[in-house]
């Protein structure tokens, strides 16, 4: 046969029969389209070796088949008969493998790098029987065809192996600021380890006070970066809140700063102060309720005590100031027959008076601004009450002697004359 032509040499009664039989095996002859298919499946196909390989499964399933790729990479089987036909195009199909891998970003630099070359023929030739071919078919996509569907899911891991051990990738950690000091001071034998062993895998690592940040090939950084994760699980968090005047500012101050750092390095944790809306004593001006709806007091002046009071010395009429309570000194008798406090028993009906004894409550007034048990709401005041009658008086240990009452939850200021 030559050019598509059939030549038969014989004797003319030999050559008749051979024709006759040609035609009417012609006659049976049927075709079955087996599907388009992709270029670098053609190409594979057109290796000796492999076009081989597919007559092979045909023979061991019993069937004649002949393939021909016609315009737009379509595959047109032909048989003996329609099942015939049917079945090449079975076993065609099944014959050949291809698995797409999708590439990223940083995969795809790869393409076309002497190493990435190396690496696939590495891979081919290691499974050179299962008649394996990696093609790249565009920036984004690279095809495997092999004839093994057995080895598919290895060849398959091998090559992705690849991508992940050479290709650069970059992860950056965004993690509060305290956690990062903690990682930098407190974690340093950790990290260093770490350090060590990602280098033998061309992995750099690096925590400053921004980020931690981690390059390396993908496989490497994905490994660094479930490491990181297991450290920053064994990191516990609590949280305190301190609502003193003057605390904010004391922590940011020198000694403050100073004895937070032995805290710090005692007990191996870092102190994270969060300010908020906290201010200091300064700044908590703005925010004092009117001392006198009238505006017939004048302010001469303000200061807020460490534990949150507010103590504010005006100049005017008493009983025209925005408190709950007012402080009076009184006779031994507890009686208000003459003075301020009649008039302020006369002026104002109902007001709720603490009443003393005739002492000098100069140090009752500091300390009472400096108990602990004093709260920042003022929800429990000092009642001066069985003060006993000695001449040193003014000496007496207030925690001792003064009694402790919770005031109406409604009343939260005092005024004292």
């Amino acid at each position: 046969m030559k050019k598509h032509i059939m030549i038969f040499t014989g004797l003319t009664s030999h050559v008749n029969a051979a024709k006759v039989k040609m035609f009417e095996q012609i006659q049976e002859i049927t075709s079955a389209t087996a599907g388009k298919f992709s270029v670098g499946y053609i190409e594979f196909l057109k290796i000796p070796e492999v076009k081989s390989y597919v007559g092979q499964q045909m023979k061991q399933k019993g069937v004649l088949g002949v393939w021909n790729v016609e315009e737009g990479n379509i595959i047109t089987m032909y048989s003996l008969s329609d099942e015939g036909a049917v079945t090449a195009c079975d076993v065609l199909k099944k014959s050949i493998i291809e698995a797409p891998i999708d590439l990223d970003d940083k995969q795809c630099a790869l393409i076309g790098t002497p190493i990435l070359n190396e690496e696939f023929k590495t891979v081919e030739m290691e499974y050179q029987k299962a008649l394996v071919k990696i093609v790249v078919a565009d920036t984004k996509t690279i095809y495997i065809y092999q004839t093994s569907a057995e080895d598919e899911g290895i060849v398959k891991e091998k090559v992705s192996d690849i991508f992940f051990r050479h290709a650069v990738s970059e992860e950056k950690l965004q993690l509060p600021s305290s956690e990062l000091r903690l990682l930098q001071e407190q974690y340093k034998s950790e990290i260093s380890t770490l350090k060590k062993q990602f280098a033998n895998n061309h992995v750099t690592l690096n925590i400053d006070n921004i980020c931690v940040f981690i390059r390396g090939n993908s496989k490497g950084v994905k490994d660094a970066k479930q490491k990181i994760d297991d450290i920053l699980r064994t990191i516990y968090r609590k949280k305190y809140t301190l609502k003193k005047a003057g605390i904010v500012k004391h922590m940011k101050s020198e000694q403050g700063q100073t004895k937070i750092s032995q805290v710090e390095k005692r007990n191996k944790v870092v102190i994270q102060l969060q300010t908020g809306e906290d201010s200091d004593d300064e700044d908590n001006r703005g925010q004092a309720q009117p001392i006198s709806p009238r505006k017939t007091c004048t302010e001469i002046a303000l200061c807020t005590t460490h534990t949150g009071q507010t103590i504010t010395i005006v100049v005017g009429d008493i009983t025209e100031l925005d408190v709950d309570v007012i402080v009076n000194a009184a006779n031994k008798d507890l009686q208000h027959v003459g003075g301020l406090a009649k008039v302020i028993v006369d002026k104002v009906s109902g007001v709720f008076v603490l009443v003393g004894l005739e002492i000098d409550l100069s140090p009752v007034y500091t300390q009472l601004m400096t108990l602990n048990t004093h709260t920042s709401s003022l929800d429990k005041v000092i009642t001066v009450e069985d003060i006993p009658k000695t001449p040193d008086s003014s000496s007496l240990e207030l925690e001792d002697d003064l009694e402790l009452r919770i005031l109406p939850q409604h009343l939260n200021s005092i005024g004292f004359i």
